[in-house]
Protein backbone atom coordinates (compact mmCIF):
# COMPACT_ATOMS: atom_id res chain seq x y z
CA UNK A 1 0.00 0.00 0.00
CA UNK A 2 2.90 2.07 0.87
CA UNK A 3 4.48 1.69 -2.69
CA UNK A 4 1.26 2.40 -4.54
CA UNK A 5 0.60 6.05 -2.81
CA UNK A 6 4.38 6.98 -3.06
CA UNK A 7 3.73 6.29 -7.04
CA UNK A 8 0.28 7.96 -7.15
CA UNK A 9 1.96 11.05 -4.83
CA UNK A 10 5.08 10.98 -7.86
CA UNK A 11 2.42 10.73 -11.11
CA UNK A 12 0.30 13.67 -8.99
CA UNK A 13 3.83 15.67 -9.13
CA UNK A 14 4.63 14.75 -12.51
CA UNK A 15 0.98 15.76 -14.13
CA UNK A 16 0.90 18.78 -11.69
CA UNK A 17 4.60 19.94 -13.38
CA UNK A 18 3.68 19.17 -16.93
CA UNK A 19 0.11 20.76 -17.10
CA UNK A 20 -0.91 23.04 -14.42
CA UNK A 21 2.53 24.43 -13.79
CA UNK A 22 3.19 25.49 -17.88
CA UNK A 23 -0.64 26.85 -18.13
CA UNK A 24 0.03 28.95 -15.32
CA UNK A 25 3.27 30.40 -15.67
CA UNK A 26 3.44 30.34 -19.03
CA UNK A 27 6.08 28.27 -19.45
CA UNK A 28 7.25 26.09 -22.25
CA UNK A 29 4.69 23.27 -22.94
CA UNK A 30 7.63 21.40 -24.66
CA UNK A 31 8.27 19.82 -21.36
CA UNK A 32 4.36 18.67 -21.12
CA UNK A 33 4.57 16.92 -24.21
CA UNK A 34 8.48 15.25 -23.50
CA UNK A 35 6.56 13.59 -20.05
CA UNK A 36 4.05 12.38 -21.88
CA UNK A 37 5.84 10.94 -24.63
CA UNK A 38 7.89 9.17 -22.04
CA UNK A 39 4.50 7.63 -20.83
CA UNK A 40 3.71 7.01 -23.75
CA UNK A 41 7.17 4.90 -24.94
CA UNK A 42 6.79 3.35 -21.64
CA UNK A 43 3.08 2.22 -22.26
CA UNK A 44 3.64 0.98 -25.50
CA UNK A 45 7.03 -0.80 -24.23
CA UNK A 46 5.12 -3.00 -21.44
CA UNK A 47 1.94 -3.71 -23.77
CA UNK A 48 4.90 -4.93 -26.67
CA UNK A 49 7.10 -7.24 -24.21
CA UNK A 50 5.02 -8.62 -22.14
CA UNK A 51 3.91 -11.93 -24.13
CA UNK A 52 8.10 -12.77 -23.44
CA UNK A 53 9.45 -14.66 -20.74
CA UNK A 54 12.46 -13.16 -20.95
CA UNK A 55 11.24 -10.14 -19.54
CA UNK A 56 10.30 -11.42 -16.23
CA UNK A 57 12.47 -9.76 -14.14
CA UNK A 58 11.61 -6.27 -15.51
CA UNK A 59 8.23 -7.02 -14.61
CA UNK A 60 8.68 -8.64 -11.23
CA UNK A 61 11.10 -5.92 -10.89
CA UNK A 62 10.59 -3.46 -7.39
CA UNK A 63 11.99 -0.50 -9.68
CA UNK A 64 8.77 -1.08 -12.03
CA UNK A 65 6.48 1.37 -10.91
CA UNK A 66 4.00 1.41 -13.71
CA UNK A 67 3.40 -2.22 -12.96
CA UNK A 68 0.97 -3.78 -9.83
CA UNK A 69 2.42 -7.12 -8.67
CA UNK A 70 0.97 -10.01 -6.17
CA UNK A 71 2.86 -12.78 -5.38
CA UNK A 72 2.10 -15.73 -2.74
CA UNK A 73 4.24 -19.25 -2.17
CA UNK A 74 2.24 -22.39 -1.65
CA UNK A 75 3.95 -25.48 -0.27
CA UNK A 76 2.20 -28.80 -1.29
CA UNK A 77 3.53 -32.46 -0.28
CA UNK A 78 3.57 -33.78 -3.36
CA UNK A 79 6.34 -34.26 -6.14
CA UNK A 80 7.04 -31.08 -8.71
CA UNK A 81 7.23 -33.09 -11.58
CA UNK A 82 3.55 -34.23 -10.66
CA UNK A 83 2.36 -30.60 -9.57
CA UNK A 84 3.55 -29.05 -13.01
CA UNK A 85 1.29 -31.37 -15.43
CA UNK A 86 -1.41 -30.69 -12.95
CA UNK A 87 -0.77 -26.68 -13.09
CA UNK A 88 -0.42 -27.06 -16.94
CA UNK A 89 -3.77 -28.63 -17.46
CA UNK A 90 -5.78 -26.14 -14.60
CA UNK A 91 -4.48 -23.57 -17.03
CA UNK A 92 -5.16 -25.04 -20.11
CA UNK A 93 -8.74 -25.07 -18.48
CA UNK A 94 -9.09 -21.80 -17.26
CA UNK A 95 -9.16 -18.30 -18.97
CA UNK A 96 -5.49 -18.07 -19.11
CA UNK A 97 -3.29 -18.89 -22.04
CA UNK A 98 0.19 -20.62 -21.79
CA UNK A 99 2.82 -18.65 -23.15
CA UNK A 100 6.51 -20.95 -21.92
CA UNK A 101 6.71 -23.68 -20.30
CA UNK A 102 10.04 -24.37 -18.90
CA UNK A 103 9.96 -28.92 -18.10
CA UNK A 104 13.39 -28.69 -17.04
CA UNK A 105 13.47 -25.62 -14.79
CA UNK A 106 9.79 -25.81 -13.76
CA UNK A 107 8.51 -22.88 -14.59
CA UNK A 108 5.16 -21.22 -16.34
CA UNK A 109 3.94 -18.17 -17.96
CA UNK A 110 0.79 -17.98 -19.11
CA UNK A 111 -1.04 -14.19 -19.71
CA UNK A 112 -4.37 -12.83 -18.99
CA UNK A 113 -6.73 -10.74 -22.31
CA UNK A 114 -7.03 -7.44 -21.87
CA UNK A 115 -10.26 -6.40 -20.51
CA UNK A 116 -12.20 -3.24 -19.61
CA UNK A 117 -10.66 -3.24 -16.03
CA UNK A 118 -7.10 -4.47 -16.75
CA UNK A 119 -4.47 -4.06 -19.71
CA UNK A 120 -3.60 -7.28 -18.88
CA UNK A 121 -2.23 -9.55 -16.72
CA UNK A 122 1.18 -11.39 -16.76
CA UNK A 123 1.14 -15.04 -14.33
CA UNK A 124 4.58 -16.57 -13.95
CA UNK A 125 4.36 -20.08 -11.84
CA UNK A 126 8.11 -21.35 -10.51
CA UNK A 127 8.41 -24.90 -9.00
CA UNK A 128 11.03 -25.40 -6.53
CA UNK A 129 12.02 -28.40 -4.38
CA UNK A 130 12.00 -28.10 -0.42
CA UNK A 131 13.01 -31.23 1.14
CA UNK A 132 10.00 -33.52 -0.57
CA UNK A 133 7.97 -31.09 -0.73
CA UNK A 134 7.15 -28.85 -3.78
CA UNK A 135 7.11 -24.66 -3.32
CA UNK A 136 4.95 -22.65 -5.72
CA UNK A 137 5.56 -19.32 -5.94
CA UNK A 138 2.97 -17.41 -7.98
CA UNK A 139 2.89 -13.97 -9.48
CA UNK A 140 0.40 -12.12 -10.87
CA UNK A 141 1.53 -8.64 -12.57
CA UNK A 142 -0.79 -6.15 -13.46
CA UNK A 143 0.60 -4.34 -17.32
CA UNK A 144 0.72 -0.68 -16.84
CA UNK A 145 -1.24 -0.20 -13.90
CA UNK A 146 -0.22 1.25 -10.86
CA UNK A 147 -3.22 -0.77 -9.18
CA UNK A 148 -4.64 -3.66 -10.30
CA UNK A 149 -8.81 -3.22 -8.85
CA UNK A 150 -8.34 -7.18 -7.49
CA UNK A 151 -7.03 -8.68 -10.79
CA UNK A 152 -4.32 -10.17 -9.50
CA UNK A 153 -5.56 -11.80 -6.42
CA UNK A 154 -8.50 -13.01 -8.64
CA UNK A 155 -6.00 -14.51 -10.80
CA UNK A 156 -4.56 -16.03 -8.00
CA UNK A 157 -7.84 -17.55 -6.42
CA UNK A 158 -8.64 -18.66 -9.92
CA UNK A 159 -5.57 -20.38 -10.22
CA UNK A 160 -5.19 -21.95 -7.31
CA UNK A 161 -8.53 -23.24 -7.17
CA UNK A 162 -8.58 -25.21 -10.44
CA UNK A 163 -5.55 -26.39 -9.32
CA UNK A 164 -7.03 -27.57 -5.91
CA UNK A 165 -10.12 -29.39 -8.34
CA UNK A 166 -7.27 -30.83 -10.58
CA UNK A 167 -5.82 -32.51 -6.84
CA UNK A 168 -8.72 -33.88 -5.58
CA UNK A 169 -10.00 -37.32 -6.47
Amino acid sequence: MKKISSTLIIILIILITSIILPSITRFNHRISYIIAFCFAIIFIFNLTTRYFMIFKTYFLSNYNLFSSKFQKDIIYDIPKELLMKKVIESINESEFEIKFVDNDNFQIFAISNTTFQSWGENIYIDLIDKKGETLLKFNSVAISQIYSWGKNKENYKKIINEIEKSLTI
